[in-house]
């Protein structure tokens, strides 16, 4: 199993240079400005393709739609029936983790029921135990912004489709800024938002993979930036722990 200090180290040394300051966009995570990297198609293999982390949990390095894990799909929706005031929209499985019982990290983007309230991307944590009743035990937000474009330079969370491939702006500046990355797999679990400054910053959830053998994935907020020549580059990664 591969140490996690040795893939900052590759991760530092492919984007060796690259800084960005932390914005208000990455609440609860104290993130630094997130941008985003051109990426394959989330595919992947099968669902038995995991990997431990600290805390117990498995990261999932297969499949990460909600439609090809069966088991976490069933938790969740058993585990949000009658909820009330607030809906999660469930977009991808991050991880598994057994503890009498199953935990399920599922990546959402929620919205409060309330008029005109914006939506927000969250982790959940959704427990099923050992007789199959299911709930909700954690959340935590790991981007928020005005689902309007801000006009005052703040984020515009993406109330749309999530796929990095719909969102052909975003894609294109990843698919640039993809052209430079050398000692890393980028794969995008989903496109979260943007923020106008001097060009846009694009922020996306990633599956990054260092390119050695036995390499372990992690999650990270990925920003990239597009300048007004249309010049882009990764501007921060920002691991983000699937534990809600």
């Amino acid at each position: 199993m591969m140490n996690r200090k040795f893939m900052k180290k590759v991760m530092v040394l492919a984007f060796a240079g690259v800084l960005a300051m932390a914005p208000a966009a990455y609440a609860g995570t104290k993130a630094q400005a997130g941008t985003q990297t051109a990426g394959q198609a989330i595919n992947g293999s099968d669902d038995s393709d995991i990997s431990v982390v600290d805390g117990g949990w498995e990261v999932n390095s297969g499949k990460l739609s909600m439609k090809a894990n069966k088991d976490a799909r069933e938790a969740f929706n058993k585990a949000v029936d009658g909820l009330v005031g607030y809906d999660y929209e469930p977009i991808a499985v991050l991880g598994t983790q057994v503890v009498a019982g199953t935990n399920y990290s599922i990546l959402c983007r929620g919205t409060v029921v309330y008029p005109d309230a914006e939506p927000e991307f969250v982790i959940a944590t959704v427990y099923e135990d050992l007789d199959g009743k299911a709930e909700i035990t954690g959340v935590k937000t790991i981007f928020k912004g005005s689902e309007k474009k801000d006009k005052d330079g703040g984020f515009t969370v993406n109330a749309g489709k999530v796929s990095l491939n719909q969102n052909k702006d975003a894609k294109a500046a990843y698919k640039k800024a993809n052209a430079s990355l050398v000692g890393a797999k980028y794969e995008p679990v989903a496109y979260l938002g943007s923020q106008v400054v001097n060009g846009t910053n694009y922020v996306a959830l990633m599956r990054v993979t260092p390119v050695v053998p036995n390499a372990e994935p992690e999650f990270d907020l990925v920003t990239v930036h597009q300048d007004l020549k249309g010049n882009a580059k990764i501007t921060s990664v920002k691991p983000v722990s699937i534990d809600a």
